[in-house]
């Protein structure tokens, strides 16, 4: 059998998918049950994400929603170090739309919530196939919303600016959730699914033997998407025509990733519309890596200190 040449993979990520294959891990398709998979999921997010010993509070609070009669569940942590008017980032986890929770993504949260000095409302969100789209979108908006109208409330300022942010699954949320909330102060998008189209470059490269298969990504969408949702600007960004709204973006993208061209497609469009936008970069990283901090501990580091770096221009 011919060995596959991966000296182009950040040693990280060459470790990552040598030890997937060679400890005969399956992908979140093959499980008998969507059940199974999101424990198997939750898992190995607990085994990446390691633990962290976070000076601070992490309190579990529930957002009002229509949709969700006993409320939204989200996680505000925040540091012993933060004061006066901190920064506010609301994250949304990753997944597919399918899989993970906020305890999948708690340990990254906490780590930039220490090192911003930053308050981070960790949420959840409905996921598929028991809730399809438009349910994701829908509590994204009720969680952005309640933030900003109760700042006080979960120890930030009056002056606190309000960013949101996720990974995958979860930039997608954040990069849609801006045009139906106003006056977000700025996005961080990590990785995230921007349109339908599966025919980029990246997505010939990658879409296999890196973990993010084209199996997996039909498996998701067959979760979650209804036959319309791609020609909906709502859901769609690429067909979306009026970016003047949209706040300054830090894209996070990783090169070995199929999704890599949507966060250069959209950032392409972001200049074009005058909207300020940088592009990080992670070399020879594949996707998911971000809250895998045992795993990929250089890669995280650069990531984190960049998102701190690009959030300590909306301190006060």
């Amino acid at each position: 059998m011919t060995s596959i040449d991966r000296s182009y993979l950040h040693p990280e990520a060459r470790r990552v998918i040598e030890g997937f294959e060679a400890g005969g891990k399956k992908y979140y398709y093959t499980y008998d049950s969507v059940e199974e998979a999101r424990s198997v999921y939750e898992q190995r997010s607990k085994f990446a994400s390691g633990n962290y010993d976070f000076d601070g509070t992490s309190e579990e609070m529930f957002v009002p929603s229509s949709d969700v009669p006993t409320g939204l569940p989200i996680t505000v942590n925040k540091p012993s170090n933060c004061d006066g008017d901190p920064v506010i980032l609301i994250f949304f986890h990753g997944g597919g739309f399918t899989l993970g929770s906020r305890a999948s993504r708690q340990v990254m949260c906490q780590m930039i919530a220490t090192q911003g000095k930053c308050i981070v409302v960790n949420a959840e969100y409905r996921i598929g196939p028991e809730h399809r789209t438009p349910a994701w979108l829908n509590d994204g908006v009720t969680v952005a919303k309640w933030v900003k109208d109760n700042k006080l409330k979960i120890g930030g300022g009056l002056n606190s600016k309000i960013g949101v942010s996720g990974d995958s699954a979860g930039g997608t949320i954040a990069s849609c959730l801006v045009f139906e909330v106003p006056d977000i102060d700025f996005q961080i998008l990590i990785y995230p699914r921007i349109g339908y189209e599966m025919t980029s470059g990246s997505f010939k490269a990658y879409s296999e033997n890196h973990l993010l298969t084209m199996k997996q990504m039909l498996w998701f969408k067959d979760m979650y998407v209804n036959e319309d949702d791609s020609k909906d600007p709502r859901f769609n960004l690429m067909l979306r025509e009026d970016l003047s709204k949209v706040p300054a973006t830090l894209f996070i993208v990783a090169e070995c990733d199929p999704l890599r061209e949507d966060s250069y497609a959209f950032a392409e469009k972001l200049d074009k519309a005058g909207v300020k936008n940088e592009v990080f970069l992670l070399k020879g990283v594949m996707h998911s890596f971000v809250h895998s901090v045992v795993l990929y501990p250089e890669n995280c580091e650069k990531t984190y200190n960049k998102i701190i770096e690009f959030m300590s221009q909306y301190k006060n």
